[in-house]
């Protein structure tokens, strides 16, 4: 999501519950990135959509590289026979 403070709500693919939301999408406010869920209602024969801006979504981690293993030092054995 490039533009801050734009957002597009997708119908829901699956609904998992009956008070699962009809749309889904995301906003990005202040560099950070939301869930949004919303639902069609109607009131007195107006339909209107509600909604909830959810927590931040969490944004992917990087593994950490793994440490550059040096290998340990090999004492020599001076007790081999040859």
């Amino acid at each position: 999501m490039a533009n801050e403070k734009r957002f597009v709500l997708f119908p829901a693919r699956e609904k998992k519950q009956e008070k699962s939301p009809d749309m889904t999408g995301e906003i990005m406010i202040d560099g950070k990135i939301y869930y949004l869920s919303a639902w069609t209602q109607e009131k007195n024969g107006m339909r209107y959509l509600s909604g909830v801006v959810g927590q931040e979504k969490a944004k992917p981690t990087e593994p950490a590289a793994p440490a550059e293993r040096k290998p340990e030092p090999v004492e020599p054995n001076d007790d081999l026979p040859f």
